[in-house]
């Protein structure tokens, strides 16, 4: 069993000497933020391109745009222990394990509730079915 984690994308690729194209800027920071989510023992599965509607301005207009999101999992290690360290018991004897939510950073939780619709509900009219 795994563990995920979601952060965005980095979206600009900022100056680095030695590096001329925007391509190697770009993947020279991609590359940074897998690094740093390795040496934490996070595994880079995928980038995902999703679509995103964000309200603009204060007369309430939406934008469509695309968000572009790292996908990192690790193996949930404490289950691996607890399997190997007991031996085979009843499973009815005892309550379901405590169960242990993802991980993810605030910035891609507000972008992932600014995706969420409210969808209206359809009611028949008084007379009509």
């Amino acid at each position: 069993m795994y563990e995920y984690k979601v952060i965005p994308a980095p979206a600009r690729a900022e100056r680095v000497r030695g590096m001329k194209t925007t391509a190697e800027r770009f993947a020279h920071h991609l590359a940074l933020a897998i690094n740093a989510e390795a040496e934490e023992g996070w595994e880079y599965v995928r980038a995902e391109t999703l679509p995103c509607e964000e309200r603009k301005g204060l007369m309430g207009g939406t934008r469509r745009s695309t968000e572009t999101v790292l996908i990192f999992r690790r193996a949930l290690e404490w289950e691996e222990e607890e399997a190997e360290a007991e031996p085979a018991h009843d499973p009815r004897a005892e309550a379901p394990a405590e169960r242990r939510e993802p991980l993810f950073r605030p910035d891609a939780l507000s972008r992932a509730a600014a995706t969420r619709r409210v969808e209206p509900r359809l009611r028949a009219h008084d007379g009509e079915r």
